[in-house]
């Protein structure tokens, strides 16, 4: 059985080292790893630290309490009607606990989390080639809004 609910904080270590989670697929050539490795930490500490403001980090752990994955959720505003939605700034799941349902446990329950604010949407942002996480993003009902494009010169 799989709990979620909100970070403690000896879950610090947990969340820092998962980091690295977000560069285990192909990066665009132009990218330095080190800096986005520097650049996801620096979020994971911000997130451990309340930021973005309102925003929550929640962890899944096991019935024995190894910890599997996080979610930080927060709201936006929608850049052309200014509405309030909710919005995944990161989920990560631990890499011997993948392919085990726990992103999608972490999604459904940003989904709920979101809902029970009153908004009518949920929102996130991924990378192109992180293939995994796009697919379960797509099989859970979500759909390309904009994208962003970059020309190396």
């Amino acid at each position: 059985m799989v709990h979620i609910r909100l970070m403690r904080e000896e879950d610090h270590s947990f969340i820092l080292d998962l980091a690295s989670r977000f560069l285990d697929f192909p990066q665009p050539a132009w990218r330095d790893q080190e800096k986005m490795l520097e650049a996801q930490k620096r979020l994971a500490r911000e997130a451990i630290s309340g930021k973005p403001a309102g925003s929550k980090l929640y962890v899944a752990e096991d019935q024995s309490g190894k910890l599997l994955g996080y979610l930080l959720i927060g709201e936006v505003s929608d850049f052309f009607t200014q509405e309030k939605k909710g919005f995944i700034y990161g989920l990560a799941v631990a890499k011997e606990a993948e392919g085990k349902g726990i992103g999608q446990m972490l999604m459904n329950y940003a989904e709920k989390w979101a809902k029970e604010r009153g908004y009518d949407q949920v929102a996130l942002s991924v990378f192109a080639n992180n293939h995994r996480a796009r697919s379960l993003y797509e099989k859970l009902g979500f759909e390309v809004e904009t994208m962003s494009m970059v020309k190396s010169l």
